[in-house]
């Protein structure tokens, strides 16, 4: 990665506001944990199990935890590892 790039990636700033910037880190987990909970559910078919990729790592899981604990059908979880080239996360999915 150029410097420039390596740059603007590492000070990088969302356009949007941040509201109560001054909270705890606990309230933000629960405000992510409320969140997730309210939108993840609108993605389960009806009266059908799912299916989950795990990657290893924390956005994956999150997401199939919440499915798991909301989702009133089984949730099936998979990993995939391509091969000795490529990094093997396998390790941090199961």
């Amino acid at each position: 990665m150029n410097q420039k790039l390596m740059h603007h990636c590492l000070n990088w700033r969302s356009p949007a506001q941040i509201q109560d910037a001054n909270q705890l880190l606990e309230y933000y987990g629960q405000k992510l944990r409320h969140l997730l909970e309210q939108i993840i559910p609108e993605y389960f078919p009806e009266n059908q199990p799912v299916g989950a990729y795990l990657s290893g790592g924390l956005d994956s899981s999150c997401i199939t935890a919440s499915a798991a604990k909301n989702h009133h059908y089984p949730v099936h979880t998979y990993s995939i590892h391509f091969g000795a080239e490529l990094p093997n996360e396998l390790e941090f999915s199961s």
